[in-house]
């Protein structure tokens, strides 16, 4: 599902990065053929981030325990 705003306007890179967005839209496909918009900080496509992480979650037991643990840990500070 492509994320893009309600009104996504084609910005390059270097103009996000001139007016401190932290994401952007080109109008391109990624590599991987996704419409979306990017992070201005690498350039990442957001579906792929999103692909990416979905995928390193299910995939390994440490790394979703550990993400489990820190979401406890952010309600619970947030609670106090």
């Amino acid at each position: 599902m492509p994320h893009f705003p309600i009104a996504a306007r084609v910005v390059t890179r270097s103009q996000a990065l001139a007016l401190n967005l932290r994401r952007y839209f080109t109008g391109r496909p990624c590599k991987h053929g996704h419409l979306s918009e990017r992070f201005t900080n690498g350039g990442a496509c957001i579906e792929c981030m999103r692909a990416f992480g979905a995928e390193r979650y299910a995939s390994n037991p440490e790394y979703r325990a550990m993400r489990i643990e820190q979401q406890r840990d952010r309600r619970a500070r947030a609670r106090a």
